[in-house]
């Protein structure tokens, strides 16, 4: 095992072990539990449709295909062609209150889809980023401290996530410029 390996087992271990208790045990599986992270999805989605106006409902379509880009790259990409076994599975003594998961783990699926949405609304909402950035810590970390994914795991959906925020904005900006250049009149000599 490498000194790198070494630290992310001991911080893993600090997260899962260290830190398990009843509190954190539903804490962090509510911040684990997809329905649950759905309803505020849904009720800003509703929203944006209803009174964001046309810029509010490409926002939700941006929203739509950051989580398509970010869950492709992740389950399509990457997850098979790296192939690491999750903690759960390789390590012995693992805190799993929310059971067992067998998938592979790099990146973490769902630091990935909250890093997508997380970004974007930072973006458009700058005046809560923090929220937004807590809220997606909170999700990498529940990921850990239920032993389904290591640190890493982690950071490499937040970079996924991020990544794919980036690739909508470049694709609507570059669609906005293609847009907004075939509707320059055209000068006849």
């Amino acid at each position: 095992m490498s000194i790198f390996q070494g630290i992310e087992i001991s911080v893993f271990r600090w997260i899962n072990t260290d830190w398990s208790n009843p509190v954190f045990d539903k804490v962090f599986s509510l911040f684990s539990n997809l329905p649950v992270l759905l309803i505020p999805a849904v009720i800003l989605i509703v929203w944006l449709l209803i009174k964001g106006g046309k810029s509010g409902r490409f926002f939700v379509l941006k929203l739509i295909l950051a989580v398509i880009v970010a869950n492709e790259i992740t389950e399509i990409l990457l997850r098979p062609w790296i192939g690491r076994v999750r903690p759960c599975v390789a390590l012995q003594g693992v805190h799993t209150p929310d059971g067992i998961l067998t998938s592979f783990s790099f990146p973490a699926g769902a630091a990935a889809l909250i890093a997508s949405v997380m970004f974007l609304l930072s973006i458009r909402y700058p005046r809560y980023k923090w929220l937004f950035i807590f809220l997606a810590v909170m999700v990498g970390l529940s990921r850990i401290y239920l032993g389904v994914h290591y640190p890493t795991d982690v950071l490499g959906g937040f970079a996924v996530g991020i990544l794919a925020g980036l690739i909508v904005i470049l694709v609507f900006r570059l669609l906005e410029k293609t847009i907004k250049g075939h509707g320059r009149p055209t000068s006849t000599r």
